[in-house]
This record gives C-alpha cells, sequence and structure tokens, in this order.
C-alpha cells in the first residue's frame, strides 16, 4: 500500500536529512575507492557472469513491481485516508445530520468514518 502525506514542514525534513545522506554516499564510495583495482579485476575476470546477474535482477524487478500495474486487483485495493486539521467531530456531525453538508455526509456513508483520538500536546506537527 502506498500513503503519501505532505505537509508544510515535510520540505524541512528532506532538507535537513539530506547532508546526512549525501554524507553516507560520499563515505561509500570512499570505501570503495580503496578496493577499486580488485573490484575492477573482478568484474573484468566473471563480466559475462555478472551482466547475466544484472539481466536476471532487472526481469525479477521487472515481474515483482512493475509487471502487474496495470492489473485491476491493484486498483480495488487503494484506499484514500482524508483528514482534516482542526475539524472537530462536535462540529461537523451537527452540520451533516441537517442536510448542510452533503459531500461529507456521502462519503461518511460510504467509506469509513470514525473520529480520532488526538495527541498531548493537541498540536499539528504532533498529532499528524
Amino acid at each position: 500500500m502506498e500513503c503519501y502525506y505532505i505537509d508544510p514542514g515535510s520540505g524541512m525534513i528532506v532538507a535537513g536529512s539530506l547532508g546526512w545522506v549525501i554524507a553516507m554516499i560520499i563515505a561509500f564510495f570512499g570505501v570503495i575507492s580503496l578496493f577499486f583495482k580488485k573490484i575492477f579485476r573482478f568484474i573484468k575476470k566473471h563480466k559475462w557472469k555478472l551482466i547475466i546477474l544484472i539481466l536476471i535482477l532487472i526481469a525479477a524487478a521487472w515481474y515483482f513491481f512493475g509487471g502487474n500495474m496495470n492489473s485491476k486487483s491493484s486498483i480495488s485495493n487503494r484506499v484514500v485516508i482524508l483528514g482534516f486539521d482542526g475539524l472537530s467531530p462536535t462540529i461537523i456531525e451537527p452540520m451533516i445530520e441537517a442536510g448542510e453538508l452533503p459531500n461529507f455526509a456521502r462519503l461518511q456513508k460510504l467509506g469509513g468514518y470514525s473520529p480520532l483520538a488526538t495527541t498531548n500536546p493537541a498540536q499539528s506537527p504532533v498529532a499528524w
């Protein structure tokens, strides 16, 4: 199942973790460069075996991850979660019963509607 959530603070999380990711990539290539001659000899000696292994890995990845993207079963198993920040059930439920929010009434009837408990402290960044 794929879940996507975008909030105003997501950009800061990505930007803050980017330095760590770059440092790990540099460290990885630093370690690889220490063994470059041995790696190059290994690739030269086992070139055809590595090519066949890479082709098998690509075929397996396509079969398991990309081969059935258009099938109906993958579409019918999708879930959409709607969350409204600061919208209390004590406000919306009387409006639904009064007929003022027909789309919310339809979503409540067709989907799975339930109020959620909040966090302590009851602040948006903590709750989401």
